[in-house]
């Protein structure tokens, strides 16, 4: 009798065992991801909606870095990006393939239990005295993260030379160093177009 009524507590118990053991014991599963190539026309407005003129955007990486060349591949650093006289910044992003990993962590059931994406990048807006009034996180502010892949077929193309590579690129890791060509020739951006509002 002993006997009979221990053997299925037994077995629940290695049910239950199974199960926790199940959400506890994890697997990483390692990618590459990249940001999508665009160019981007991000118009600075004052309060009342007006053009907000002689602003500069600098690119910082997550220790507040300055990081010339990527994401944004031709920001060159301090005062290179300056916007225009209709209060608009355009740059670009010249997509290098593998450009950082990803890694989600499952439990043995499939759960995910933390996931990380594209590293931290910002572009930050600064007044014609230097003061900051805005930042925003490379690629998540700007749309191209949250679109789909019809939406983004659907974007607007501009076809640009950016120009000639800058010595502030070479810096940069190897992968991420753009090629020569990537200036110095036609490229096609989907163009992503937004507005920053100044807090002046």
């Amino acid at each position: 009798m002993v006997h009979t009524r221990t053997f299925p507590v037994a077995i629940v118990l290695l049910s239950l065992g199974l199960i926790i053991l199940g959400f506890v014991v994890s697997r990483d599963e390692v990618g590459v991801g990249s940001f999508r190539q665009a160019e981007f026309r991000v118009t600075i407005v004052d309060k009342t909606g007006k053009p907000y003129l002689n602003a500069e955007m600098r690119v910082v990486d997550a220790l507040e870095k300055d990081f010339p060349c990527y994401p944004v591949t031709d920001y060159y650093g301090p005062n290179s990006l300056r916007n225009n006289e209709s209060g608009t910044f355009v740059f670009h992003h010249v997509e290098r393939g593998a450009e950082y990993t990803t890694t989600n962590r499952r439990s043995l059931l499939g759960f995910v239990l933390s996931e990380s994406g594209p590293p931290n990048y910002y572009c930050v807006f600064l007044s014609s005295d230097g003061k900051e009034f805005a930042r925003r996180r490379f690629g998540d502010y700007f749309g191209v993260s949250g679109y789909t892949t019809d939406a983004w077929n659907r974007l607007p193309v501009s076809t640009t030379v950016i120009g000639r590579k800058n010595s502030s690129c070479s810096n940069l890791p190897a992968h991420l160093q753009p090629e020569v060509s990537s200036y110095n020739q036609p490229l096609r951006f989907p163009l992503v177009e937004c507005t920053v509002q100044s807090n002046e």
